[in-house]
C-alpha cells in the first residue's frame, strides 16, 4: 500500500527504518528550501534546517512535518531571508497538498521558547539569544 509516496510494510509501519523516516522529512525540508530560499544560500539554509530538525524532533512539541516547516522558517528568518507564514502555507499546499498547522502559544507556550529548544536553536544557528528567537 502506498501513502503519499511512502510504502507501508507488512508490519504496518510507515517507514522501514529511522533512516527512512529522517530521509523523508529532510526531503520535505529540501523541497521547502528549493521553493523559498534564495538560490545563493539554498543549500546552506537546507543543511542547517535539516540539522535543526534532527536535533529538535524529539524535544519540540510539534509533528515531524510541521517541525520541518518551522525549522525552515526559523533558519530563513535568522539568515536574513525571512518568509511570511502565508508564504509557508502556500508552500505547504504545494508540497503536502494541505495547509500548515501554524504554531500557537497555547497553554504550554510556544515550543521554540522552551529553554531546551532555545538552546538547540542557538547551538545550531549560532549567535546570541536575541538573534536566534
Amino acid at each position: 500500500m502506498i501513502l503519499h509516496g511512502i510504502q507501508r510494510g507488512v508490519n504496518g509501519l510507515k517507514w522501514k527504518s529511522l533512516e527512512d523516516f529522517v530521509s523523508y522529512h529532510e526531503s520535505i525540508i529540501n523541497r521547502v528550501c528549493d521553493t523559498v530560499a534564495p538560490e545563493s544560500h539554498r543549500i546552506v539554509i537546507a543543511d542547517i534546517s535539516c540539522e535543526l530538525w534532527g536535533k529538535l524532533r524529539t524535544t519540540a512539541n510539534r509533528s515531524p512535518i510541521s517541525l520541518c516547516f518551522d525549522c525552515c522558517y526559523l533558519v530563513l528568518r535568522i539568515s536574513g531571508h525571512p518568509v511570511s507564514i502565508g508564504d509557508m502555507n502556500d508552500v505547504a499546499l504545494q508540497i503536502l497538498g494541505r495547509p500548515l498547522i501554524v504554531w500557537r502559544s497555547g497553554k504550554a507556550g510556544a515550543w521554540w521558547k522552551k529553554p531546551r529548544c532555545k538552546e538547540i536553536i542557538i547551538d545550531v544557528c549560532g549567535g546570541g539569544e536575541s538573534e536566534a528567537v
